[in-house]
């Protein structure tokens, strides 16, 4: 198999390491970070600690980051560039396992955005019952398999508008959290055990985003222009991904203080939307 089936084409790369930085933060601000927040303090620490799990928790995206910058060095994606450690036949067990995790997170990403979109319309009033929910999962549904004919350019060109919008949506959250936030409580949050609690929040953190990243994180680094620096791929990667999570994650931790039910509600989007003015609950879902 010669080099211009395997490598991505130089007329095809298209993403320059800000483009990268936008992919990855659109990718990452999903709403779902505040639940993981929320779920970091039911591993019974302090808020330091929650803070702290969440922003070594995101930054393990240096993993995805690395993987990115070999993609983005080699020009190929993550399951032809993992035939090099397994060989074209011993490639399939982990490509399998790979396709597996990435159709389950597409699933629970549809679910969200079925529950999200449910919930937006409970807010105008719309009775939620088996049918809208329906319509709700096929018209997400729909938007997801409608994006996968679009081109690398053409996607990070909507991601660039999504972070621009939904991060400042996300600030505004942000911003309502902090007013609203019992800080008391917040503070009054008792120390646990650094190893039987922290590390394993922590490690909920990368199992739930970074490590799952990492399988297709050379998918975007193979399309980065080849005069890029190979860092400006990796931080790129790394920061683009890690800010909305860190952030997100915060809010998360704030947001428990509010609303102690987020992180075992069946639907935590009711939950979060009782803690925000209705108007502006609607306008973020």
């Amino acid at each position: 198999m010669d080099n211009d089936f395997i490598k991505v084409s130089e007329n095809n790369k298209t993403l320059s390491p800000m483009k990268l930085f936008y992919n990855w933060f659109a990718a990452n601000i999903g709403i779902m970070g505040f639940v993981y927040g929320a779920i970091i303090v039911t591993y019974h620490l302090s808020f330091f600690q929650s803070i702290t799990a969440a922003l070594i928790g995101a930054l393990t995206f240096a993993i995805p980051g690395w993987v990115a910058m070999i993609g983005k060095r080699e020009g190929v994606t993550t399951f032809k560039m993992s035939r090099a450690a397994f060989g074209t036949y011993g490639n399939k067990i982990p490509n399998f396992m790979a396709w597996l995790n990435m159709v389950g997170w597409l699933a629970v990403n549809i679910i969200t955005g079925t529950l999200l979109f449910s919930s937006m319309l409970k807010t105008i009033h719309i009775s939620q019952n088996m049918f809208t929910k329906a319509v709700c999962l096929l018209v997400f549904a729909g938007l997801v398999i409608l994006t996968g004919f679009f081109k690398e350019d053409t996607l990070a060109r909507i991601q660039t508008w999504l972070s621009w919008i939904c991060g400042i949506l996300t600030v505004m959250m942000l911003v309502i959290f902090l007013a609203k936030a019992n800080w008391d409580a917040a503070f009054a949050m008792k120390s646990g055990s650094w190893l039987t609690g922290w590390l394993p929040a922590v490690a909920f953190i990368v199992a739930g985003s970074s490590i799952s990243w990492a399988m297709s994180a050379a998918d975007w680094g193979a399309y980065v222009r080849s005069q890029s620096r190979p860092s400006s791929t990796f931080w790129g990667t790394t920061l683009g991904a890690a800010t909305p999570l860190f952030f997100l994650m915060a809010g998360g931790v704030m947001l428990s203080t509010i609303s102690p039910s987020l992180a075992t509600a069946s639907n935590p989007y009711q939950v979060m939307y009782g803690a925000v003015p209705g108007w502006f609950g609607f306008a973020y879902f």
